[in-house]
């Protein structure tokens, strides 16, 4: 049974004096030392405290809640504010749809930990169907009528706002549908209880983290800065390994940083008896590196923040190394995508260090 939320009194953040940036940072894990060698930089409009209203709205009318409780969670769990603080360059007539988008992943993320293999299979199906619409060598799928549900009817609405604000031939490759096919791969590996219990079996961390490059979906940075920010990169840029580089280096932060801030909340997840099957099937760098190296859980987070430290060193290294290699136009184009890259990473640090998603208790 699906409930409507009531949400009169509903929480909006407040973009002036109490700014998110200002509210203290959780102690999920931060009592460990870290700081970003990148800027927190954020969207600023004065439209922003309107758009969070719109897009709480947007999912309090439509989404398939099961409680108020669950509901109001949602409400306080600062998810539109990824949106603000990864993502400061975002187009204005994008930042609606997208701060739509980024909202339903993470919810859409968990709703699909809780579900049976029967139900995970019929919304596979669902999404299989949808992607013949932008692959057509997807093979066919056999129609289920309990396929149509709420998940994939609103999936269909966020892929349709998105692809409004593409001008280009609706048939034609543009970066709005290069999102939305890639999303729909992004889901195929998120549901996979089989790909997360052998990304737990993988031979070092660079592999495990190349699996949850997938699995977060950070695999689609380039795409949605290319629609999102209105800054695509072109094919003999995208080319240069360094930039290739760089972009998976920054799929690696986002998704060992997830793991860190999500760690607590994902183990007490997987030892609730009522938990689906992909959550029991937990893919955790926390949990990877402890097995792998044999240490405890302090170490092992002690170890994985010092290797993302490493990581923004390694960075730094690979912008170096592509700015030296271009003049002109082309150093511009690549110098703007490298600052969105950093600000995704930055801004996921920011945000998962305050939001109340990854410092609130799990309630029984």
């Amino acid at each position: 049974m699906t409930v409507a939320c009531q949400s009169s009194a509903s929480p909006t953040p407040d973009l002036g004096s109490s700014d998110f940036l200002k509210r203290p940072v959780g102690q999920n894990f931060l009592d460990i030392p870290f700081k970003s060698l990148f800027h927190v930089r954020q969207y600023d409009n004065s439209d922003a405290a309107q758009m969070i209203s719109d897009v709480q709205r947007y999912f309090v009318d439509n989404w398939p809640w099961k409680s108020n409780t669950e509901c109001q969670s949602y409400l306080d769990a600062d998810l539109e504010w990824a949106t603000l603080l990864g993502y400061p360059d975002m187009l204005p007539e994008c930042v609606r749809p997208f701060s739509i988008y980024i909202t339903w992943g993470f919810l859409i993320d968990d709703t699909v930990d809780s579900w049976s293999p029967q139900e995970l299979n019929i919304f596979i199906k669902g999404c299989y169907r949808m992607l013949k619409e932008y692959d057509c060598q997807v093979e066919e799928v056999e129609e289920e009528r309990e396929s149509q549900s709420t998940y994939l009817t609103m999936m269909r609405d966020i892929f349709d706002r998105i692809m409004a604000t593409d001008i280009a031939d609706p048939g034609a490759p543009s970066p709005a549908r290069d999102l939305c096919r890639g999303t729909f791969q992004w889901l195929l590996t998120t549901a996979s209880i089989a790909e997360r219990e052998s990304a737990m079996q993988s031979p070092s961390l660079e592999a495990y983290l190349n699996f949850r490059a997938q699995d977060t979906g950070m695999c689609l940075s380039k795409e949605m800065i290319a629609w999102a920010c209105g800054r695509p990169i072109k094919q003999h840029l995208w080319e240069d390994n360094n930039i290739k580089l760089l972009d998976d280096l920054t799929s690696k932060h986002v998704s060992l940083a997830n793991d860190l801030f999500s760690y607590r909340r994902e183990t007490e997840v997987a030892k609730q008896t009522d938990a689906g099957e992909v959550s029991k099937a937990i893919a955790n760098a926390v949990v990877f590196v402890i097995q792998e190296r044999a240490l405890d859980e302090k170490d092992a987070i002690l170890f994985l923040w010092h290797y993302l430290s490493d990581l923004e060193t390694e960075m730094l290294k690979v912008e170096d190394n592509i700015k030296a290699t271009y003049s002109g136009g082309d150093l511009d184009e690549v110098e703007r995508h490298i600052e969105c890259m950093k600000a995704v990473c930055a801004g996921n640090i920011a945000w998962s260090s305050r939001c109340k998603r990854y410092n609130t208790p799990l309630s029984n």
